[in-house]
């Protein structure tokens, strides 16, 4: 095997070759219609960050999903529902209040995360959140079909009239757009908008398999208005999400109408006394089969601490239920979600969306009973430990203590690309002799680690049994899943000239037989065998001392790269290196084979 060293440019990470706007975990919060009326700091921190078994604080949930089906000040539906009467605009105005006006629910978990920063570092992602639209119910009185279209108010000056699909589509983009201005007011410095999501939990479409499947499609009419709700978001580079219930209509058709994407919801934790009327197995193959993720469910019916105090809990549909005897037989059937991730092999592949009703995640995270605080903290550790997180790192780095690089890994192959060379070369001149190269060997860096950051100090480089005023300090950051390579240098060495640094270096890379070298020379190249690219290179001299020893690939930006970034790609993953300084300076990226030793690798 050749060896293969990549000195490269200041930013590496490995990526997947296709990607979409999905959260690995979803949150549902933002109930107003139940108690408590408020999500302030307080009540959000459970749901923003845990405390592990060993006492190390880290980050839980990526994404929040703010969602609310009723308006209780008013009693009017802001889902689809055969009994009552439909919201009108004033409701809606009123949700996006609650939510999005400063010191509303998105504000107070932009307060939470930030806390939580200040005490554990900054994510390697920034939190999202998703906002429900109400839906624009034709009908002023579902169950009454001669009812008033004409209730909900007025856009631009006209009042909407919702036999109108396009008058439906206004109130939905009227939303969207207020919505998204909203958010950008708060100015939020730990929170993204992800995107938008449909209240109703039913979808009937006229192409229904069943009747039931079919039914009253004629007043909905989701065909026409998903699919446009949803090019409306993509257009404005937001996603749009969907949680139907068990086996709901419209749930084989996610895709089809235009979804990001679509969780199920198993209701299985509600089956204590009739435990056939959701069979666990069907839904598992029903999510496998369409391309879903899972939603797992519980209640403060399982918080032993809760249960004690209120006596009674309740069922899916909020009938009292289930007693405090009951509490063990629910913990059971709530780990039953996650045994059913695990063994179906759907778990860091399928998304997770978390259904904890009112208030019982952070009644379990706060309650001074034993067994609900470990039941709150395996929760955690299943949602945190998903090989999905985009807070995992997917490029991690083992540095010694001597400042080489030990490993350069994909967490989710577990791939190891390189590892056991040095960081960086330098070269520097004097009057007497040019291209006089120094190397990590024999030097004694000072080594620091603090919450993803490793940083390498060298205060003076050994040359030639010399010290020289040569500081040198080197930082490798994760960021973003990728590592962040910086280096600042000072020469304090009178009638020396430091012509070039090199860092950093990845040496005896490894790839998968699959990858292949994709540059931007000369407009772009996708080249089938890394080491023949390199190897065919023509010969010429780079340095009179040590280039008789290898080969070079060199990428020039912006000479004759097009752009100041190369990788190597497979199937599924590849490893990227690219230069994300901003000042705009020439970088040279190259790559090494050394043949006579039998190996090859990336430098630059």
């Amino acid at each position: 095997m050749k060896r293969l060293l990549v000195a490269l440019a200041a930013f590496a990470c490995t990526f997947a070759s296709a990607s979409v706007r999905v959260p690995a975990d979803l949150d549902l919060v933002g109930y107003y219609h139940r108690l408590p009326y408020e999500w302030d700091a307080a009540r959000f921190a459970p749901h923003v960050s845990y405390t592990d078994a060993t006492g190390v604080e880290r980050w839980l949930f990526e994404s929040f999903l703010f969602i609310e089906g009723h308006d209780v000040k008013r009693d009017l539906n802001l889902s689809l529902s055969a009994t009552g009467l439909s919201a009108r605009k004033d409701s809606w105005e009123d949700q996006l209040e609650l939510w999005l006006a400063p010191g509303g629910g998105v504000s107070e978990l932009d307060k939470a995360c930030a806390a939580a920063a200040g005490r554990i570092g900054e994510p390697l992602v920034r939190r999202s959140v998703v906002i429900a639209i109400p839906d624009a119910i034709m009908l002023e009185n579902f169950a009454d079909k001669n009812s008033s279209t004409v209730y909900w108010g007025e856009v631009g000056g006209k009042a909407l009239d919702f036999s109108s699909d396009r008058d439906r589509l206004k109130a939905y983009y009227w939303y969207i757009d207020k919505a998204r201005k909203m958010f950008d007011a708060l100015g939020c410095t730990h929170l993204d908008l992800a995107g938008f999501y449909i209240t109703s939990e039913e979808i009937h479409l006229p192409w229904g398999d069943t009747p039931i499947e079919r039914l009253n499609c004629r007043y909905k009419r989701w065909e026409k208005i998903i699919p446009a709700v949803a090019s409306y978001c993509h257009a404005k580079d937001q996603g749009l999400y969907w949680i139907p219930y068990n086996m709901a209509p419209g749930y084989k058709s996610w895709k089809r109408l235009g979804f990001d994407m679509a969780w199920m919801q198993p209701n299985y934790y509600w089956d204590l006394k009739n435990p056939d009327r959701h069979p666990f197995d069907r839904t598992m193959e029903e999510i496998r089969k369409y391309g879903m993720g899972m939603e797992t469910e519980f209640e403060f019916s399982m918080v032993e601490d809760e249960m004690s105090r209120v006596g009674v809990g309740p069922d899916g549909e909020g009938a009292p239920a289930f007693t405090p005897g009951d509490v063990p037989a629910l913990r059971e059937r709530f780990r039953e979600y996650m045994r059913r991730m695990l063994d179906s092999g759907l778990y860091g592949k399928a998304p997770i969306a978390v259904y904890t009703g009112s208030n019982a995640l952070t009644q379990l995270a706060l309650s001074p009973v034993p067994a609900d605080r470990a039941l709150y903290l395996e929760f955690c550790s299943f949602i945190a430990s998903s090989p999905l997180r985009r807070d995992r790192p997917e490029t991690v780095s083992e540095i010694g203590a001597d400042g080489s690089l030990v490993s350069l890994k994909d967490a989710r192959t577990g791939w190891n690309y390189a590892g056991g060379g040095g960081l960086w070369r330098l070269y520097y001149n004097t009057k007497e002799e040019k291209e006089i190269e120094i190397t990590p060997e024999g030097q004694s860096p000072v080594i620091t680690r603090d919450k993803g950051l490793t940083t390498i100090e060298y205060n003076g480089l050994v040359s030639r049994g010399k010290t020289l005023g040569f500081r040198l300090v080197l930082k490798v950051r994760e960021e973003g899943g990728g590592l962040r390579f910086t280096a600042n240098l000072e020469n304090n060495e009178p009638g020396t000239i430091v012509r070039e640094l090199q860092y950093p270096l990845v040496g005896n890379l490894s790839l998968p037989e699959d990858f292949k070298l994709l540059t931007t020379h000369t407009g772009g190249q996708l080249f089938d065998s890394p080491l023949e690219a390199i190897l065919n290179v023509p010969v010429r001299t780079l340095y009179m001392k040590p280039d008789q020893y290898f080969r070079q690939y060199d990428l020039q930006y912006p000479r004759n790269a097009a752009s100041n970034c190369f990788a190597f790609t497979g199937e599924g993953s590849g490893l990227y290196f690219g230069s994300h300084d901003p000042s705009f300076q020439q970088t040279w990226h190259g790559l090494r084979a050394y043949p006579a030793e039998g190996t090859i690798c990336p430098d630059g």
